[in-house]
């Protein structure tokens, strides 16, 4: 069963975080937080 009030109040959480630059990507501010492509690809194969 679909449980609306977890998903309104993660939705909330979201949008209370930063959001990137207009110029800005993921891989760049991956790289800025010191985090390369390869490191995203194998953090992301893990996780599925």
């Amino acid at each position: 069963m679909i449980d609306y009030h977890q998903i309104e109040s993660r939705l909330s959480t979201l949008e209370k975080l930063p959001s990137l630059k207009d110029n800005d990507s993921i891989t760049k501010a991956l790289e800025k937080s010191g985090f390369s492509r390869r490191d995203f690809m194998k953090w992301a194969g893990a996780m599925t």
